[in-house]
């Protein structure tokens, strides 16, 4: 899914976000990305080169660790309806989602 079907994702799901948002969250590290590719070779601290994806498509695995925002995003904690919405949507969305730390 790209950063475009994802802000639709979302906005059809009640989380209205512009697709530049998504890329911004990804690129300060707030969001990752199960797979990035590009159709150049990238130099980023954190993307691991995984293989190609025919011609001129490189594959690399998103492998920065989760940034964490001191003291939440949202004070006293994400409000139980939109972190249980956002467990379902998530998990059911992307398979390969694998559960974080934090």
């Amino acid at each position: 899914m790209d950063p475009s079907e994802f802000a639709r994702f979302c906005s059809d799901h009640g989380i209205p976000v512009r697709d530049q948002t998504i890329i911004r969250l990804w690129q300060i590290g707030l969001l990752r990305a199960d797979i990035v590719t590009a159709t150049r070779t990238l130099r980023k601290a954190g993307l691991v080169r995984v293989g190609e994806i025919g011609t001129g498509q490189y594959a690399y695995a998103d492998n920065r660790p989760y940034k964490g925002i001191p003291g939440g995003a949202w004070r006293g904690g994400l409000p139980a309806q939109t972190a249980r919405f956002l467990h379902k949507a998530l998990l059911s969305s992307f398979p390969l989602l694998r559960p974080v730390a934090v």
